[in-house]
């Protein structure tokens, strides 16, 4: 069967219309970003106290830094894992053509910041555990001898490269729409999660590149506007510059709606 994407794309625009709390999860973004850059800075002004000689108290730093520098990666994606939450319920929503609330908000931390807080943590791992692998035995190569660790780098390196490459088009493909997935089953197991999100990535192989294909050419082409807004002689006129950025907010939005439309709706034949 044919999907109508173009019908798709209104349903969207049209969902997002009349449901505009979908850009309130935004403003909790930006206010827990701020409190989180704030944090940073207190932590980098703490770390500079502590190291008043890098010569001589280097390890001591990073004994306190390394610890916190993974406190501060948990505690991002814990937070990047509550905004998205609040946005999956209400996507779902307006998605099957409910009316959102402020108490939706709530419930979608309730329902899925757990299980997707587990979801980014696996993908964290299957990027960061193999370059630390990897690193490790370059080291160890290179205490062996310098040009068998320079061996190591260049064939590691590649293997390297070649699993990152493979990791990434698992997680853009194979995951696209594991958030709508999530909201259909009730699943503690984030690993039971991203097999079916990949079970049915490879059964709907089509329609999800076509998917991609839509959100990555809007996104593309907003993109070189954006740039081209920001890098030309017209960069004083700050109200243009204003009004993409709000675009791009829109459009995200949008885009968003469009994936849980494209999922739960796409055998819609007219609006």
């Amino acid at each position: 069967m044919k999907i109508k994407y173009d019908l798709l794309l209104k349903k969207s625009w049209m969902g997002m219309k009349n449901n505009l709390i979908v850009f309130l999860p935004l403003v909790y973004s930006i206010a827990l970003g701020l409190v989180f850059l704030i944090m940073m800075l207190l932590e980098f002004l703490l770390f500079i106290g502590l190291l008043p000689d890098p010569r001589v108290e280097l390890i001591r730093f990073l004994y306190f830094a390394v610890p916190i520098g993974l406190i501060d990666i948990l505690l991002l994606i814990l937070l990047t894992s509550v905004i998205n939450a609040m946005y999956i319920n209400l996507l779902n929503l307006v998605s099957r053509d409910y009316k959102a609330t402020n108490k939706d908000l709530l419930q979608g931390i309730k329902k899925y910041a757990y299980l997707y807080f587990k979801v980014q943590m696996i993908k964290f791992s299957i990027i960061l555990i193999p370059i630390l692998i990897l690193g490790l035995i370059i080291f160890l190569g290179f205490l062996i001898s310098k040009l068998f660790g320079l061996l190591l780098v260049v064939i590691l390196g590649l293997i390297l490269f070649i699993y990152i490459i493979l990791a990434s088009l698992f997680m853009v493909f194979g995951l696209l729409f594991l958030e709508p997935i999530m909201t259909t089953i009730k699943l503690s197991s984030a690993i039971e999660l991203i097999k079916l999100s990949f079970k049915y990535a490879k059964n709907n192989y089509t329609h999800i590149f076509i998917t991609w294909l839509i959100m990555f050419a809007i996104n593309f082409v907003l993109s070189i506007i954006v740039e081209f807004t920001f890098f030309s002689p017209f960069v004083i006129l700050i109200i243009p510059i204003i009004l993409l950025v709000i675009v791009r907010i829109v459009a995200n939005i949008w885009l968003r709606i469009f994936l849980f439309n494209s999922y739960f709706n796409k055998n819609i034949k007219k609006l």
